[in-house]
């Protein structure tokens, strides 16, 4: 459960950096989609380790 909160921080941090770009103005890019993906990716994968333990 420790491991499950830490990614869900670091998660919700790239989440508040990436809309704090947009809402200072900032484009789209190839990096900014990168993280993007991979902040779905770690979503994802939580949802998918969560309901393979029973949650």
């Amino acid at each position: 459960m420790k491991k499950t909160n830490l990614l869900l921080n670091n998660i919700a941090n790239n989440i508040n950096q990436i809309a704090k770009h947009f809402n200072t103005g900032g484009l789209r890019s190839q990096a900014v989609t990168a993280e993007l993906e991979k902040a779905l990716d770690a979503v994802l994968q939580i949802h998918f380790d969560v309901a393979k333990n029973g949650g």
